[in-house]
């Protein structure tokens, strides 16, 4: 997996252990995905996590919406689209 062009080495090592392990991938970069359907690895992002994290109660709305703007300004990249379906559906949690 990790030839595969534009793979970061930790995504590589993700989809790796999620294979090996049968287990579900927590990835949110765009090339990682794409190598995650290829080799049919089930997936989820990071604000499926967060999203969980407050229905399940261990995270408030406030909080992971906290989280989702702190990944931004640490560099985590998604669209004006997307962050706003990730707080509504933070919302909707």
């Amino acid at each position: 997996m990790s030839k595969t062009g534009g793979l970061h080495n930790a995504d590589a090592e993700v989809l790796a252990l999620a294979k090996e392990h049968e287990a579900l991938a927590v990835i949110d970069d765009e090339v990682a995905r794409k190598t995650a359907k290829v080799y049919r690895i089930n997936y989820v992002g990071t604000p499926y996590i967060l999203a969980r994290s407050v229905s399940e109660g261990f995270l408030s709305k406030d909080q992971a919406k906290a989280a989702v703007k702190d990944m931004v300004s640490a560099g985590w990249r998604c669209s004006l689209e997307s962050y706003v379906k990730i707080m509504e559906l933070l919302d909707k949690s």
